[in-house]
């Protein structure tokens, strides 16, 4: 029943943005509505059903059965991709413009490239004996489809905010409607991939578990390109936002300057430094990070408070109503559910007899975790929500900084899940 109501439920995140898309082509009805309609069934239909058949499944008949039916989506979205480009490269070279003249268009191409590479390894691989072979494994194989995945859906987003057809077709409203349902789709769907992907086996995460051991540079040089990659995708936004309140400083300019420093950074910066305790045996190393989250949170909810009472007074001062929007709605209930949250954790630390800093409670982590996504989700809705946004950012600096927080909260969801399903075989195991 479960399995059944997580199908459901994804399939409603894809299908949603796919008839949205598909109704606007009907209703254009020109040539070049292929090219949307065609990839929307290739990103939302094809590849995301091709992405997870075999993971779980352990009948061999079966799973030869579902690594065909993989073959054919993969093919079948190649072919409607192709058509796609086809369709736009006709339509553009009929109105006389000129080819390859966006970013999106070569990131189009060059996803284009590695996937059909891929795609033909793939068939190599299962053709190239005397027998067909449907049961090898290839990690680059799996991580070459993946960042075809990726690509694929951030090319789609991209094409949808910056191309005459997606501004013609579709409000600046329903555009961000259509990217949240995709972007939550694709998360539900890789969050799903590494879940399976470490339930495997315990023996291959116990190998893996002494290869790390003996390659401890290894495992140093990934976490600093880790932190790397999320600092510069929270940073870049966070700076864009503070900077836009300094060149225009006004009471409510307060309220993205210091929601922007609580949900960029000490909230991200909370989360991060919890999941590296997972890993970390030093008791004092523990107790140091502990206090980092704690204090991290306390600053965010301080910074929450100050950014809601200039929203407030400054609505006060003009005689507006108070939550009027979803993003005001949203960052509500996100500030009560951390506030919960953090008064949980700050009583279950100082309300013993002693102090203490190694306890674990997971009502505490689900719920800073909803916390978490309800804040990404409330930044990205104040971007675009109210006269600020658009005033102060522009459209294109609303997508850039929109897409930025998207993809560092999607990278933290990434290791959140990819941490809880490594400590729940760990401890299965014990």
């Amino acid at each position: 029943m479960a399995r059944r109501s997580e199908l459901a439920l994804t399939a409603a995140l894809f299908l949603l943005p796919l008839v949205a898309v598909l109704g606007r082509c009907v209703a254009d009805g020109s040539l070049f509505a292929l090219h949307p309609a065609l990839n929307a069934l290739a990103m939302l239909v094809c590849l995301p059903a091709a992405m997870l058949l075999r993971k779980d499944e352990k009948v061999h008949a079966k799973r030869v059965w579902l690594t065909k039916l993989h073959l054919l989506l993969n093919l079948a979205a190649g072919l409607l991709v192709t058509a796609a480009g086809g369709a736009a490269f006709i339509a553009k070279r009929d109105a006389g413009q000129q080819h390859f003249a966006t970013p999106h268009s070569w990131a189009a191409l060059v996803t284009g490239m590695f996937f059909a590479l891929n795609v033909f390894q793939g068939l190599l691989l299962t053709f190239e004996g005397v027998k067909a072979n449907w049961q090898w494994k290839d990690e680059t194989h799996v991580l070459t489809g993946m960042l075809v995945y990726v690509g694929g859906v951030a090319t789609m987003l991209y094409g949808l905010h910056t191309s005459h057809w997606g501004a013609k077709n579709f409000s600046p409203e329903r555009q961000f409607q259509l990217t949240v349902l995709i972007i939550a789709a694709h998360v539900t769907l890789l969050g799903k991939s590494l879940v399976l992907q470490r339930r495997e086996s315990q023996a291959r995460m116990q190998k893996a578990a002494k290869a790390h051991r003996r390659n401890p540079l290894l495992i140093t040089m990934a976490k600093k390109l880790e932190l790397l990659v999320l600092s510069g995708l929270l940073g870049a936004p966070c700076a864009t936002i503070l900077a836009k309140c300094a060149a225009a400083p006004s009471l409510f300019a307060v309220h993205p300057a210091a929601n922007a420093v609580a949900f960029l950074l000490c909230f991200p910066l909370g989360i991060y430094v919890m999941l590296e305790r997972k890993t970390v045996a030093d008791f004092k190393t523990r107790v140091f990070l502990s206090k980092l989250h704690m204090i991290s949170q306390v600053l965010a909810m301080l910074l929450l408070s100050v950014g809601g009472a200039a929203a407030y007074m400054t609505k006060n001062a003009y005689g507006k109503e108070h939550f009027t929007s979803t993003h005001s709605w949203l960052a509500g209930v996100t500030a009560t559910l951390s506030t919960l949250n953090m008064l949980g954790g700050l009583a279950t630390t100082f309300g013993g007899k002693k102090t203490s800093w190694q306890w674990k409670n997971p009502g505490h982590r689900i719920g800073g975790t909803l916390a978490f996504l309800g804040g990404g989700c409330s930044v990205i809705l104040g971007v675009y929500s109210g006269g600020w946004g658009i005033s102060q950012l522009g459209e294109e600096l609303q997508f850039k900084v929109a897409g930025s927080v998207a993809a560092a909260y999607s990278l933290l969801l990434f290791k959140i899940v990819a941490t809880s399903s490594v400590s729940t075989s760990a401890e299965k195991s014990d």
